[in-house]
Formats: C-alpha cells, structure tokens, sequence
C-alpha cells in the first residue's frame, strides 16, 4: 500500500496541507503560543494564591541591643528563625490597585547560656495597595493583551489563506508540467511519423529537400521540447512534495483542475469584511492603543502623584504555639507617599509632546493604512471577476485551436498544406492551452488572495472561521 501514489485535486491538496503540511504545523503551534501568552494575561483578573517562607535559618553576630533604660549595647547573639505565610492577591483592575489578605506564622530560637524560644503569629492581615493619580497601566496592558489575542486568531487564518495559494501555485505548476510532458510526447510521435512520411515522399521526389529538413528540425525541436519539460516536471513535483511534507519517493497524481466557481462579489461588502475581519485593523488598533497609552502615562507625569497603602490585622506572640493564637493584638499600617513634580526644566512637558506627535502621526498613518488596504480588496475583487471571464474566454480559444490543429494536421497528410500552417497551428495550440491554465491558475489564486484580505468566504457568504 505504501507504494500506491496519492491522488490530489486542487481542494484535496489545498485541504491536505492545512492540516498535514509542515507550514500547517508552524501555523499552530504559532497560535497556541499566542493562546497560552493570553492565558497568561488574562489571569490578572484572578486572586493569586501563594504559600511562602524560610526553613530554619542560623543567624549568629554582635547585634545592637536595646536595654530598659534605653541605652543600647552590643552583644553577640546566636538565634534561628524560620516563617511560613498563605498570602491571597487581587487586582483591582479599573483602578489599577490590589487588595490582599494573608496569614501567618513565626518562630525565633535563641542560643547561648540563656536558651529561649518565642513564636510570632498573625492570624490575619487585610490590605490594600493603590495609586492615586497615576496611569492605569493595569488596565490598558489588559486591552493591549485583547487585542493581540484577536489578532493573533486572524493572522492564524491569514496565513492558512497563504499557504493554499502557495499550494496552489505549486499544484498547477506540477499539472502544467505532466500536461506539458504528456503533449510533447504526442508532438515527438507525430514529429516522427511526419518526417518518415516526407522521407518517403522525397524519395519519390514529390517535396523539396527543404521541406524535408524542416520536418527533422520539427522532430529535433519536439524532442528537446520534451527532455525540458521532464527537467520541469521533476522540479515542479519536488517543489509541491516539500510544501505538503510528502515523501519524496511517493508518487503523486493530479486529477483535473476544477472550473470556476460562479460568486457574486460586491466590491463595497468585500471592503466592509476585511475591515471588520484583516488582522491589520487590530495592529493598528495595537499601535494606537500604545500611542494612547504613552500620551497619558507622560500627560499624568507631570502633575501630583501618590500612593496609598494600609493594612489591618491581628498578631501575637508567646513562647508556647497555642498561646501565640489567645487574645491576638490588632496591628495597623497607613501611609500616603506622594511626589510632586516641581522643576524638570521642560523633561516631563517634552515627554508629554512627543508622545502626542507620536499619537498624531500613529493616526494619520492608520488612515493611510487604511486607505491602501481599501485599495488592494477592491482591485482583489475586481481581479477575481475578470478572471472569471478571461478563463471563460481562453478556454473557449483553446478549443478553436484544438479543433483547427486536428483539421490542418489531416489535410497535411493529405498534402493539402505545408508544413510551416500544420506547425502554426500546432503552437497555437500549445499556447492557447497554457493560456487557458495559466487564467485558471491566476484565477484560483485570486480567489484565494480575495479569502485572504477579507477572510471572508464569498462562495457560501459567510466569515471565515
């Protein structure tokens, strides 16, 4: 079974490296760690819940002691200490603070003549952490992280949009190519049946000697025709094999390529998607949120700022543990620290004005942005509907020629034209065939390119998901 060769149509091969396809695998584990950064980001919402301490820990040096009456002696101490603590976190998101609640528990051990140990224990501490007057970094990085993660989803669709018109470049490239091997063998046979008949018919002195070597020039050009599209058919399976990630020892069939697909593309809709839906929008909307951001941090720089801190709790200590837990003493702390901003000489202004420039240009850049971004769907969705009629057309020029190449090559060998007619029409043929694929492979990466700037699926009208 393994030496049976995979068959692919164009949907088949496309859909096969989507998921299948080294690129496919880049894709997701791209957008997985995209995922799990905003995992991450979003668990500011949450309380953190965390167990800490130290072991028992030696501590022995000369040490300033306070005596009862206030004077202050040095004297050499030998002690352990060791603590464990729960402490539970929650960010105040709108305002930028957080509040906590903790408990813990202490144990000091004195070494020397006088051995002595004491335990230290706060049942529960409640506090709060919050500036005043200063920017809320908290809560812009939290609608930077937003939108990173949406766009991060569309660049995910985005690149698998690329990656099918990769795909199918490289699948009709390979189908050109065996379509192309395959006609120039016929060409090579019929070359060679031609020019065994002008043989014989210059043996019986019917034609000229030139007409005879022009028939062996055709036969030497077919057959160099043939030797270089094999060269191009190698290359064009190698090439299709690497961007799926098939083996390449397996054989590869291509069946026909599909026809068109009839869709009714609005220019205006196509337009109104991929503003709603390009990734570009969000990195826009990322540059301009830390323009914002920039301009408001440097704005509030330059005036008063502070920060408050308190807290409310119980402690005791005692030598035995239980008694380090009976009529628990209340523990306060409150303090405002403030800075006022007085002379920076111009610092915190010029910091303010650039970050304002920066915010002005970052805006004026998104309406430029935008309006190139306008530009390149519509020309997209006109691109796709002139496809549509070129490969109409071209596919209806390649059956004229077709049929006009059967007629002449039959009245050549009736002698009723000459070689040089019979040859026209076999390269306009040849032509009109290639011109055919190549409309049918620009169109179907149009209409991929059209996926991509809107991901939006215009066949069955709805967003790409």
């Amino acid at each position: 079974s393994a030496a049976q060769p995979l068959k692919f149509g164009l949907m088949e091969a496309v859909d096969y490296a989507k998921t299948k396809s080294p690129s496919a695998r880049v894709i997701k584990f791209t957008y997985q760690s995209a995922s799990w950064q905003y995992v991450v980001s979003k668990s500011v919402n949450f309380p953190n819940i965390s167990i800490g301490g130290n072991l028992p820990g030696l501590n022995r040096s000369i040490n300033s002691i306070t005596q009862n009456d206030g004077t202050v002696l040095y004297l050499q101490q030998s002690l352990a200490s060791s603590r464990v603590g729960l402490n539970i976190e929650q960010n105040i998101l709108p305002t930028g603070g957080s509040i906590f609640i903790s408990s813990g528990l202490g144990r000091i051990d004195l070494f020397g003549d006088q051995k002595s140990n004491y335990w230290q224990s706060q049942p529960v501490i409640i506090g709060i952490s919050q500036p005043l007057f200063k920017f809320n970094r908290m809560k812009w990085s939290r609608r930077q992280d937003i939108l990173r993660y949406n766009s991060a989803g569309r660049q995910r669709l985005e690149a698998i949009e690329d990656l099918s018109m990769r795909v199918t470049n490289a699948w009709f490239e390979l189908y050109m190519a065996q379509l192309q091997l395959s006609n120039a063998a016929l060409n090579v046979q019929f070359n060679d049946t031609l020019f065994k008949i002008s043989k014989g018919r210059f043996d019986l002195g019917k034609i000229a000697e030139t007409d005879l070597l022009q028939m062996e020039f055709a036969l030497l050009n077919a057959q160099n025709m043939m030797e270089q599209t094999r060269l191009d058919l190698g290359r064009a399976e190698e090439q299709l094999k690497n961007i799926l990630g098939i083996d390449k020892s397996t054989k590869i069939e291509l069946s026909a390529p599909p026809g068109i697909i009839p869709m009714l593309i609005d220019t205006a809709e196509a337009v109104r998607q991929a503003l709603d839906n390009r990734s570009d929008i969000e990195q826009m909307k990322i540059r301009k949120n830390d323009a914002i951001m920039n301009m408001k941090e440097s704005s509030l720089n330059r005036f008063f700022q502070a920060d408050l801190n308190a807290n409310f709790g119980l402690n005791q200590t005692a030598t035995d543990i239980r008694d380090a837990y009976k009529n628990p003493l209340n523990s306060q702390n409150f303090n405002v620290g403030f800075n006022i901003p007085v002379a920076s000489f111009g610092r915190n202004r010029g910091n303010y004005l650039a970050a304002k420039n920066n915010y002005d240009a970052v805006v004026a850049d998104m309406e430029n942005n935008i309006n190139s971004l306008m530009l390149d769907v519509k020309t997209a969705a006109l691109q796709v509907k002139q496809l549509e009629k070129s490969v109409q057309l071209s596919q209806r020029a390649f059956e004229i020629a077709e049929k006009r190449y059967d007629l002449s090559r039959n009245r050549f060998l009736v002698g009723k034209i000459d070689m040089t007619n019979l040859t026209i029409a076999q390269n306009e043929k040849d032509n009109s065939l290639l011109s055919y694929l190549n409309n049918l492979q620009n169109y179907w990466v149009a209409y991929f390119r059209l996926r991509r700037l809107t991901l939006f699926d215009f066949e069955k009208m709805s967003k790409i998901n």
